[in-house]
């Protein structure tokens, strides 16, 4: 039996058929799994008219869409996307940092979710996404938060308009997800590491010495936590309760390539 013929029985009960869009593409399931997803988290997000159930952000409302964020929106919504950060988040709100930089930002959900938690904070968000920027303009005007949006950053530039801004602040946190450019944060000149906290997601796909290279960087100054991801339960949130198992499992998929992880580094 061909792939398309067996995936296309296999998802059937689910009202799914799988096209084939041309001989060189195999990807059937992924295509089929990932439109079925988005029908899914669309009716979730509706019936919660985008807003966040619980968790450090609870209350703060999501754009109807963005190029990143479009497959784990109902995860955000009910709280269970990258629930294992969310001790660490509450410690760097009661950190009160007084700047905040979030490489990475897609739509939003941490520069604007934090920026609604601590309200004194100067928020930088980065994505090298221009629609991400657009999104993440959005969500900051629907939630009454002021975030400051750059444009380009290169973090080996010691003298960038980037570091004179936020050299002044006595207490800054960096939250990084990236997809590997991570790595540039060893560029981060010391006067502004050493009084930074770090939440940085690691991706070893892209360098598989990530995580032991970040280490190096931040040992000395800084106490390190690392943390992984861990699996969720459908019947941890009531939310599901509509949906068969099944389906609750598919909401609450990140589509992660691989296991993930985290390292969190508070300055001594």
């Amino acid at each position: 039996m061909g792939a398309r013929r067996f995936f296309s029985r296999l998802l059937k009960p689910f009202g799914l058929v799988v096209h084939r869009r041309n001989s060189a593409n195999k990807h059937y399931f992924i295509e089929a799994y990932s439109d079925f997803k988005k029908g899914l988290i669309t009716e979730l997000a509706q019936r919660f008219d985008y807003t966040i159930r619980r968790g450090p952000f609870s209350g703060m409302r999501l754009p109807h869409g963005g190029s990143w964020s479009d497959y784990d929106l109902g995860s955000k919504i009910i709280g269970s996307y990258e629930s294992e950060l969310f001790s660490s988040l509450e410690d760097a709100i009661n950190w009160r940092p007084e700047a905040i930089v979030n490489i990475g930002a897609s739509e939003g959900y941490y520069a604007v979710g934090l920026s609604r938690r601590i309200k004194t904070a100067s928020v930088f968000a980065y994505d090298t996404d221009l629609e991400s920027r657009h999104t993440l303009a959005t969500c900051a005007k629907i939630n009454n938060s002021d975030v400051q949006i750059i444009e380009s950053l290169d973090l080996s530039d010691a003298n960038s308009y980037f570091y004179r801004e936020i050299e002044k602040f006595s207490k800054i946190l960096f939250v990084v997800d990236c997809e590997g450019c991570e790595i540039g944060l060893k560029n981060v000149p010391s006067n502004i590491s050493v009084k930074s906290a770090f939440i940085i997601e690691i991706h070893k796909k892209a360098r598989p010495d990530m995580s032991s290279k970040l280490k190096d960087f931040l040992k000395e100054s800084h106490t390190l936590v690392e943390i992984h991801q861990e699996t969720k339960k459908v019947e941890d949130y009531d939310e599901l309760d509509e949906f068969m198992p099944l389906l609750g499992a598919v909401v609450l998929d990140e589509f992660r390539e691989y296991r993930m992880s985290w390292l969190v580094a508070w300055p001594k």
